[in-house]
């Protein structure tokens, strides 16, 4: 698998995309190398967010933000509460590219089709990564 892919199905993960999908999800695909029953899936990668960020400013708003607060030594825990919701409002007040949209899409669509139920439920997860 190429590596700058941005997005893929778990059978197509192992242990050498810890970093790129986190060590939860790429455990799934050792897991379905081994030929244990997992349900089907896909991963987001980490390059997906920083496409996000790129494309949407976001980036650039969030360094500019930590860029005017100074030192953060010392500060007590509220302080990085605040920042943190902070920094989601942000994220989540930007559009998704449409080229993120239609790769996601996709995806949900292949697996939509794969289990046999449009428009299926799906169980969503993020990782430390």
């Amino acid at each position: 698998m190429s590596s700058d892919r941005l997005i893929c199905r778990f059978e197509e993960l192992g242990q050498e995309h810890n970093n790129q999908a986190g060590k939860k999800s790429a455990s799934l695909g050792e897991m379905i190398r081994m030929g244990l029953p997992v349900p089907p899936g896909f991963v987001i990668f980490i390059a997906m967010y920083r496409k996000f960020a790129e494309e949407t400013g976001v980036k650039q708003e969030i360094y500019h933000h930590l860029a005017g607060l100074g030192e953060l030594n010392g500060r007590n825990i509220a302080v990085f509460d605040e920042l943190s919701q902070s920094i989601r409002g942000m994220i989540e007040g930007k559009e998704i590219p449409e080229d993120i949209s239609q790769m996601v899409d996709g995806y949900y669509r292949e697996l939509s089709d794969k289990i046999g139920i449009p428009d299926a439920a799906v169980s969503v997860r993020s990782a430390g990564t």
